[in-house]
């Protein structure tokens, strides 16, 4: 059931040749990340068919290389 809403989906987003990623971040799930400007959204498809969207906004501010260090400072670094 859910994987037809996902088909469909991924045909619609090549028709209106979108860009997206496939990724599975929890595996009752596939998450579909979709890029447009000022955009990208997260439409997880699961198994049961339901369907989650969430949306994620750019504030439009441009940085520089700086940014580079803040990014880095999310993560943990490997030993």
């Amino acid at each position: 059931m859910g994987i037809d809403k996902l088909l469909s989906f991924l045909k619609l987003l090549g028709a209106h040749t979108l860009t997206y990623d496939l990724r599975v971040d929890r595996p009752e799930a596939v998450l579909v990340m979709v890029y447009v400007p000022g955009h990208r959204y997260e439409v997880e498809f699961f198994g049961d068919g339901h369907v989650e969207v969430e949306r994620f906004t750019s504030p439009g501010d441009i940085k520089g290389e700086e940014a580079l260090e803040e990014i880095l400072s999310f993560g943990e670094p490997s030993t």
